[in-house]
């Protein structure tokens, strides 16, 4: 038996199941708060006027669209 074997079977390098729910939950987080932010911002230029073409961008359905994608972290997090 050599000795990158006997190192696989005690799971050195290994993540531990703590390290891996902090990651989760921080990524889920950020994109929570990056989603806040881009509504922010969405409200900003929702508020000024615009060139017809930027307009079809700036719809309340694009935002609620947006907010679909939440669900993919937020999942990954609970697993």
């Amino acid at each position: 038996m050599t000795s990158g074997t006997s190192e696989q079977e005690q799971g050195v390098g290994r993540i531990s199941s703590r390290g891996t729910s902090w990651l989760a939950w921080s990524l889920a987080a950020l994109s929570v708060v990056m989603f806040v932010g881009s509504g922010a911002l969405w409200v900003l230029a929702h508020s000024t006027d615009v060139p017809q073409s930027l307009d079809a961008y700036l719809t309340t359905g694009s935002l609620l669209g947006q907010a679909l994608f939440l669900v993919f972290p937020l999942v990954g997090a609970l697993i």
